[in-house]
This record gives structure tokens, C-alpha cells and sequence, in this order.
């Protein structure tokens, strides 16, 4: 039997048989472009939020406090089409391309931006179900969530979750230290072709952009880095990296 939190099984507990994604045809063209979710104040769920629960063999503590940029990193992973129109620990229907996720002892619901540290892409969702009830993992995401942080393909990753309130819902990146503002498009020996993709750029609508000469790896020489920003906000660097890559232009997110 699955584990119960206070009256209702979470959606994202274990059962025997195996979870998997969607089919193809069932799949949005653009999930990958999910808005993120966006923080509100919502009273405390009436499910899900028991002092204690067990889930198997283990007993956890809901928090009943969460401390202000109250963060943690561990792995991440995700759940499907196996659970997709269950109930979740708070009572609502799990919806696989809707952006939320599971969390073992943080209060039913909570907003949090959850940051793939493999490639700097994060998402915001809101935490309404249990789990994961693995050893090392700290939150797993809808199918839409993962989807947008490129963690499909591989199954897990680690990940920084920060708990956010609806004052930080877009947080602009200046006020968060450490954080990606730019997106570095390429790096070049031959300053002609750093230009001519950098007008690509701009025929884009990428106007932000910069040429900076850099050392080379081989510290003989120079090197043309291109980048476009800076960007205000996730939403915007994010918005602005998935259309590169929709012409087959890859950029990685760097915070200066």
C-alpha cells in the first residue's frame, strides 16, 4: 500500500510498478516553454501538512516555519504519466504538464525556484504533493518542470531549490549575487565569424550583445567571446537562450 499523509496518498508515492513519459502525440509542442509558476499567497493546504508522516519505514517532519531564502541542494528527478490525474498530499489532481513538484517536509503549498547546477537552467513551481522518498533526491518535478531545466534525458540531477515568497516570485538577478546575467554564444579565433553571428543575433531580436577579447587556452593569442545580455530576470535569459536554440544555437548561461 502506498504511503498515506494525513488522509490522502501523494500521487508521487512508490508502487511497485514503474513510472515513464508520456507518448509523443500526448506532449505540447512548446512544454519545454511552460510559464513558470508564479508565487502567491495561498492559505496552508488542509492535506498534506500532518505534523509527521512515515513513508516507507521513514518518519518525517513537516516544517511548520519556513526561514526567509531558506535553500537546499541535493539531486532532482521527476514524475509522469503513472501518476498523471492522481490526487496529490494536498488534494490536488497531479497534472504532468503543469509546473509542480514534490517535497518531503516543506509546508503544502510553497513556491520555490528549483536550478539545474548541470547548466545554470532553473524553473518555478509550486510544491503541492509528497516525496521523493529516495535516498539523496530533495525534489521531484512535473514532467513540464523537468522538461524546461533539461533534465528528461537524464533521469536526475543535482539541483539548488530556494523557497520563494510572492515578493520574489521574479526576483531581478542584480539583487541575487552569483546569479547568470549573460548567455555566452560562442568563442572565437576568427574575430569575422564572432561578428557575422552576432548579427544573426541581432536579426533575432537578441539586441544585447557584446564581443570581448579574452585570452586564449593556450595563452599564445586571443579570442572573440560573444554574449548576449545582460538580462533583468531568469524569465528573460531563459526566453532568450530557448530561441537560440530553436536555430540550432547553443548558449550557456554565465553570471559575468
Amino acid at each position: 500500500m502506498a504511503p498515506v499523509v494525513a488522509g490522502k496518498r501523494c500521487a508521487n508515492c512508490p508502487t511497485p510498478d514503474k513510472d515513464y513519459a508520456p507518448s509523443s502525440d500526448e506532449i505540447p509542442a512548446d512544454v519545454a516553454n511552460t510559464p513558470d509558476a508564479v508565487p502567491r499567497e495561498e492559505p496552508r493546504s488542509r492535506y498534506g501538512n500532518p505534523p509527521s508522516y512515515e513513508a516507507l519505514g521513514e518518519r518525517y517532519e513537516v516544517l511548520t516555519e519556513v526561514p526567509r531564502n531558506y535553500q537546499e541542494r541535493g539531486r532532482a528527478s521527476w514524475y509522469g504519466k503513472k501518476f498523471h490525474g492522481r490526487r496529490t498530499a494536498s488534494g490536488e489532481k497531479y497534472d504532468m504538464f503543469a509546473m509542480t513538484a514534490a517535497h518531503k517536509t516543506l509546508p503544502l503549498p510553497t513556491y520555490a525556484r528549483v536550478t539545474n547546477l548541470a547548466n545554470n537552467l532553473s524553473v518555478v513551481v509550486k510544491i503541492n504533493d509528497r516525496g521523493p522518498f529516495h535516498p539523496g533526491r530533495i525534489v521531484d518535478l512535473s514532467y513540464a518542470a523537468a522538461a524546461k531545466i533539461d533534465l528528461l534525458h537524464h533521469g536526475s540531477s543535482d539541483v539548488l531549490l530556494e523557497v520563494l515568497t510572492p515578493d520574489q516570485g521574479n526576483q531581478s538577478i542584480e539583487e541575487g549575487a552569483g546569479r547568470p546575467r549573460y548567455l555566452e554564444v560562442g568563442r572565437f579565433d576568427d574575430p569575422i565569424e564572432a561578428i557575422a553571428l552576432q548579427e544573426r543575433l541581432n536579426r533575432l531580436g537578441i539586441a544585447k550583445t557584446e564581443l570581448i577579447a579574452e585570452p586564449n587556452a593556450a595563452g599564445d593569442g586571443e579570442e572573440q567571446v560573444l554574449r548576449a545580455g545582460p538580462f533583468r530576470d531568469f524569465s528573460s535569459l531563459e526566453a532568450a537562450r530557448r530561441k537560440l536554440q530553436t536555430q540550432k544555437i547553443m548558449a550557456n548561461p554565465v553570471a559575468e
